[in-house]
């Protein structure tokens, strides 16, 4: 049997167009559902992330602009009806395809 953390994981995020190609992402709040979870409230686990303008103070601290350089964002690398690839903020690099059905 695969073990793993939880059946499902639900984030919802807040992108904000920063620039022609910078993304801003907000993380605002998640689910995570596991049927075999140890504990019952840990089954259907409800849970937020901190508010964005925290973020925005943690990013003027280490000397950025928020509106420039968020915690958290990506940059459009290349973009058409069936792909989009992106740079993240850590350098990561995804390359991500359209379900067309």
């Amino acid at each position: 049997e695969e073990k793993r953390p939880f059946d499902q994981l639900e984030i919802t995020i807040q992108m904000t167009p920063l620039s022609n190609t910078r993304v801003r992402l907000d993380f605002m709040k998640g689910r995570a559902l596991n049927d075999r979870a140890p504990l019952p409230f840990l089954k259907d686990f409800k849970f937020n992330f901190p508010p964005k303008g925290l973020n925005d103070l943690i990013a003027i601290v280490k000397g950025q602009d928020p509106k420039q350089e968020p915690q958290t964002y990506f940059d459009l690398l290349y973009i058409d009806n069936e792909v989009r690839a992106h740079r993240t903020g850590e350098g990561k690099i995804f390359v991500q395809k359209r379900d067309v059905n």
